[in-house]
C-alpha cells in the first residue's frame, strides 16, 4: 500500500468519527449516536421513553440528527 492511500484512509476514518456532534441533516443508528455522545444505553432508552423520536427499519433504530436537537431544546435545561 503507498503512503497516500494509508494517509487518505487515516483521514476519512477521522472524519467520521467526531465526538459530540450531531447534524440536524444526517440519520444516525442508535449506536452512533451513543459513540459521538459518549452516553450509556441507559440513557439512550430513558431519552427514547421521554419522547425521542426513533425510526425503525427492518431490526435497526435509527435517529434523525433533527429530532434530537429538537428533543434536547424542549427537554433540557438551560445552564448559565
Amino acid at each position: 500500500m503507498t503512503r497516500e492511500l494509508i494517509e487518505f484512509r487515516h483521514m476519512a476514518k477521522k472524519a467520521t468519527t467526531i465526538p459530540g456532534q450531531i447534524g440536524a441533516s444526517d440519520l444516525y443508528t442508535i449506536a452512533e449516536v451513543q459513540r459521538r455522545l459518549g452516553v450509556i444505553s441507559w440513557a439512550m432508552w430513558r431519552a427514547r421513553r421521554s419522547g425521542l423520536k426513533v425510526y425503525k427499519i427492518s431490526r435497526q433504530r435509527y435517529i434523525l440528527g433533527k429530532d434530537y436537537i429538537a428533543f434536547v431544546e424542549s427537554s433540557g435545561r438551560i445552564w448559565s
